[in-house]
């Protein structure tokens, strides 16, 4: 019966394994290979990107163009709005977060709200920039119109009196009623109408300065002194129109006032300290002041708010940061939204990572403690919604599946689930396996969250934690390889974890674990999800993995054990193309090496005879079958 070997299918390695344990198809060496297809292909070399990098780099990440480089972990989010393409980038665990834009400018995350309450001061309305025109006309008792004409003043006070000589009737009836009508206007704008009080009209009047209803009423000053004009006071030769003011609302109003820092892209701080309380009477306004600037380097205006009727602060009006004072005569049906920020702090200035969430809020950590961000507010993280019963410090954070974020600590894994950040509630898994490295945290989609334990590497899916590396290695052949140095990265069904002395290579496919090694050693990996490109820090280079010139990759079976010694006569290569090498292992030692250049059987030299063999391959063409045998070859 023919002895030796005829491989059709090529696996990964199994280290925990020993040599001659291993099923024929795997491999106990299997450098550079792509095995995702059961035959085995070259991988690519990385290909040198032409950019250098900092010493010490482990963090990558490129932003508009622009490589940033960290010596330390540093977490990345785009803001999870619809529509945003990538403009701002939100960066936190290299100091205090910041939010870094398209142009490369830098701004803190948070906005600290301003730091003391406005001052505010009552003082007599001021009706100096508003222009009156004055009109007469004659009402008759079926409220028609007549001999409407323009009226000019022989004297004012602006905003309060007129005094003007009344016209004759020229086409109105005998029992028609002099009437005056004034229109306000503000930088050329008409604001309203107010007809005088004796009027029918006087019903149709509407007319609000400064916050206050405008009434006209009409005297006779034909004796030198006021005189209530009415139907029995006819054609005086002196008139005077005095307009008086109504608080729209009341009498009075208490009122305080708090205001806000806003950036150039809207986002909006907490506000101040309320002001002192104050008493509005009718005719009066508010003149408030005491900003004090912001040292955000993105803010450019204030967002004023003021109590209403309810006590509720709403929307007063929005002006640039420098202004020193504002005057502010609105009604109270003029002011605008309710202040939505009172809950929006900054984040911790410790805030080590965060992470984008998929209902457009976003999820950080200091400390045990877990925050989340409002929704569509960045910047703004209330601390009611923050997390802290995590056992155990938080190595780190990654995600999501499901509405879930993984949360990695130096205990147990959590599991954190939730649809809006009010909602989000920590639940322990039932795995005593601590992250011992904040590098090795990797979000593999649907294959779930994975980190680098003392025991191997564990991955997190809903609801449990399993250590997926303990098929291939035991815990302590893991641990020599120094899982705190680990680092990973996933990308197209491979994941690559990355220690000082080894790169591994999971090939993750219809639930087949197939595990390889590459000759590459970064020290810094990043995935690019939107090229689907994965970068490499190498000897101070920048490098495209997988892009560069085919490997050489090296394959090598487990052992074969015979009952007797044995030798092999002749073998075949089918592979893409040739040259590739065949390698014969006797009792672990190489006794045979040959380049064969094709796909043609061939004979083999005399061998030593021996009861272990294993069997490799080098080259740069994918192989499909190997044959070595004491026999004849099936073609």
């Amino acid at each position: 019966m023919a002895e030796g070997f005829d491989l059709t299918v090529f696996n990964g390695l199994s280290p925990r394994t020993s040599r001659r344990l291993l099923r024929e198809a795997m491999a106990t060496v299997a450098e550079n290979v792509y095995l995702l297809h059961g035959n085995i292909e070259p991988s690519r070399l990385p290909l040198d990107a032409g950019v250098a990098l900092l010493a010490g780099a482990r963090t990558l990440y490129r932003h508009c163009g622009t490589w940033l480089q960290y010596p330390t972990k540093v977490y990345f989010a785009h803001r999870a709005t619809p529509g945003e393409v990538g403009d701002r980038l939100y960066i936190a665990g290299s100091g205090a977060p910041v939010v870094r834009s398209c142009a490369g400018d830098t701004y803190p995350l948070g906005i600290g709200k301003p730091v003391t309450k406005p001052a505010v001061a009552v003082t007599a309305a001021d009706y100096s920039s508003y222009t009156f025109r004055l009109f007469g006309f004659y009402e008759g008792v079926d409220g028609a119109l007549y001999d409407k004409a323009a009226l000019t003043p022989i004297t004012l006070e602006n905003g309060k009196s007129y005094e003007f000589v009344p016209f004759q009737r020229v086409t109105a009836p005998a029992e028609s009623e002099f009437g005056v009508s004034v229109e306000a206007l503000k930088a050329g704008d008409l604001l309203g109408i107010v007809y005088s009080s004796n009027t029918y009209r006087a019903g149709n009047s509407d007319l609000y300065l400064n916050g206050n209803q405008v009434i006209a009423s009409l005297f006779d000053r034909s004796s030198g002194s006021d005189t209530a004009y009415d139907d029995g006071t006819v054609n005086p030769t002196l008139m005077a129109l005095k307009l008086s003011y109504a608080a729209a609302n009341s009498a009075s109003l208490t009122r305080s006032y708090a205001y806000t820092y806003v950036t150039a892209w809207g986002e909006e701080s907490q506000p101040s300290t309320a002001s002192e309380l104050v008493l509005v009477e009718a005719g009066s306004n508010v003149v408030v002041s005491g900003f004090v600037p912001s040292l955000h380097g993105n803010v450019d205006r204030i967002r004023l708010y003021r109590t209403d009727a309810s006590g509720q602060f709403r929307f007063v009006d929005e002006f640039p940061g420098g202004a020193a004072t504002y005057t502010d005569n609105k009604l109270d049906t003029e002011l605008g939204e309710v202040l939505p920020s009172l809950t929006w702090e900054a984040p911790p200035a410790d805030l080590a990572g965060l992470v984008a969430m998929p209902n457009g809020f976003m999820a950080g950590f200091a400390g045990n403690v877990l925050y989340f961000s409002e929704i569509n507010q960045p910047h703004a993280w209330p601390v009611a919604y923050s997390l802290t019963k995590i056992d155990g410090d938080i190595v780190g954070i990654c995600g999501t599946f499901e509405n879930s974020l993984v949360v990695a600590t130096t205990k147990h894994p959590y599991i954190v689930t939730g649809y809006t950040p009010d909602t989000m509630t920590a639940t322990k898994v039932s795995a005593f396996e601590p992250c011992v490295s904040a590098f090795s945290l990797v979000d593999m989609g649907v294959y779930g969250v994975g980190y680098a334990s003392p025991n191997g590497l564990v991955i997190v899916r809903a609801g449990s934690a399993e250590v997926f590396s303990e098929a291939l290695m035991t815990p302590e052949q893991w641990r020599e390889y120094k899982p705190e140095t680990m680092r990973c990265a996933w990308q197209r069904e491979r994941l690559h974890v990355v220690a000082d002395s080894v790169h591994w290579v999971f090939h993750l496919r219809g639930g087949e674990d197939l595990l390889s090694t590459e000759s590459s050693l970064p020290t810094a990996l990043w995935q690019d999800v939107d090229s689907d490109t994965l970068w490499l820090g190498e000897a101070g280079r920048l490098w495209k993995h997988g892009a560069g010139m085919k490997a050489v990759m090296e394959w090598r079976s487990g052992e074969t054990q015979y009952p007797r010694p044995a030798s092999f006569v002749r073998a075949k290569i089918e592979a893409d193309t040739h040259p590739v090498t065949l390698l014969l292992f006797a009792d672990g030692e190489e006794v045979f090496r040959y380049d064969a250049e094709d796909d043609a059987p061939f004979y083999l030299p005399v061998l030593p005879r021996s009861k272990h063999w294993m069997v490799g391959i080098m080259g740069l063409a994918a192989v499909h079958r190997v044959v070595v045998t004491n026999g004849h070859i099936q073609l």
